[in-house]
């Protein structure tokens, strides 16, 4: 494929996101004091982040976002201390990230950190000198089905990441158990076309692009049973096998059976100190 439809792919994938979110997206515009709680809590997902990493909650970690949405990920580590900027292609979406942000610092937890947003394709972004100490994304290298096209997004990530900085991809597992029902009934708001991503697969992009070293974590396991729209006893039996599946002790399971049943892949990356 030459340049000009690489291109054009990414501008598909980029029109199809600012139609998905146009309306709404994944942000809450409504902090509460139980919200500030979450904030210091941060997901589960960050905690694991967070101990692979070692950067501290609290720390003034220079973070970036690529392909921020509306700032779901983004603003509590924002409201933690940390330096975050979040990059976007959808002006509709940012404007609800600024709202985000805004109720944050009106809110009962006035942040610690600072933010900042900027809309334009990820690939064009230019930090000069100021690299970052973490560089992310959630849910969004899948959507680029072209592999070329895709890999410049990851190189993109490590070039504005700090020699001996992080980079962390969480990708959906391609390989879970209702993966095909997933596809054919447009579970989970499955609307957007994606790869099939393996641990091996994003293990082997991020070493390919500069990592030293990649931690994949198999995360969510059996989150693929809160998409299936059970109902009744099945949904409460969805529910309890889900809740006993996140005790950590269960990541011990077999390589086999957490990629036949992690929801997703955090992919825990540090970019070599030399480069």
């Amino acid at each position: 494929m030459n340049q000009g439809a690489e291109e054009g792919e990414s501008a598909l994938v980029a029109e199809a996101w600012r139609q998905e979110l146009k309306a709404q997206g994944y942000e809450s515009l409504a902090v509460t004091a139980r919200s500030c709680l979450k904030f210091r809590l941060l997901s589960r997902s960050w905690r694991r982040i967070l101990r692979h990493t070692g950067l501290g909650r609290f720390r003034p970690v220079r973070a970036l976002e690529f392909g921020c949405g509306g700032g779901v990920h983004l603003v509590p580590l924002f409201a933690n201390g940390w330096d975050c900027t979040g990059v976007d292609c959808s002006e509709e979406v940012l404007a609800r990230a600024h709202q985000y942000v805004e109720a944050v610092r009106k809110g009962p937890c006035p942040p610690r950190g600072n933010i900042a947003f900027v809309c334009r394709d990820f690939i064009d972004l230019d930090p000069g000198n100021n690299l970052y100490d973490l560089t992310f994304q959630f849910g969004v290298l899948e959507h680029f089905l072209n592999d070329k096209e895709r890999m410049r997004y990851v190189q993109k990530m490590f070039d504005v990441t700090r020699p001996g900085g992080f980079v962390v991809s969480a990708v959906p597992n391609g390989c879970h158990a209702i993966r095909q029902a997933q596809r054919e009934q447009g579970l989970g708001g499955y609307r957007i076309p994606e790869i099939d991503y393996s641990s091996e697969q994003i293990e082997a992009e991020m070493k390919q692009c500069g990592a030293s070293e990649v931690k994949v974590l198999a995360h969510d396991l059996y989150g693929y049973l809160r998409i299936r729209g059970a109902s009744g006893i099945r949904k409460i039996a969805d529910h309890l096998v889900y809740y006993t599946f996140q005790v950590p002790l269960f990541q011990l399971m077999p390589a086999s059976f957490l990629s036949r049943h992690a929801y997703w892949w955090l992919a825990v990356a540090r970019k070599s100190p030399n480069s």
